[in-house]
């Protein structure tokens, strides 16, 4: 399975439990939508992984990469952690733009 470099170090920093390195696979402008709620730029979605990672700790592991017809990545990944439910099974539907996300979308 070929994985954009884009895409593993964003899973890479979220297994390290890295806010700030996951904010840097971000654009500065990007959005981040997950359990309901959007965080937009970097200063926000550094703060929702740090809370996630804080109450959570999620490990990720990659099932599957694709590609839709709109030119998104779509991640599916095994994820573990301090949750009810653990592990679960969730996509990560990605708009990357030159080598940094511009959307992301958490779907269980």
């Amino acid at each position: 399975m070929k994985i954009d470099p884009t895409i593993q170090s964003f899973v890479n920093a979220m297994n390290a439990q890295n806010a700030s390195a996951v904010a840097a696979c971000f654009a500065p402008e990007a959005t981040v939508q997950d359990e309901g709620n959007e965080h937009r730029g970097t200063e926000a979605i550094e703060a929702w992984y740090s809370e996630a990672s804080r109450k959570y700790q999620p490990v990720m592991k990659i099932q599957d990469i694709a590609e839709t017809e709109k030119g998104e990545a779509v991640l599916t990944g095994e994820v573990s952690g301090d949750f009810e439910g653990s592990p679960a099974t969730l996509r990560y539907r990605m708009l990357i733009e030159g080598d940094k996300i511009a959307r992301l979308k958490i779907e269980a």
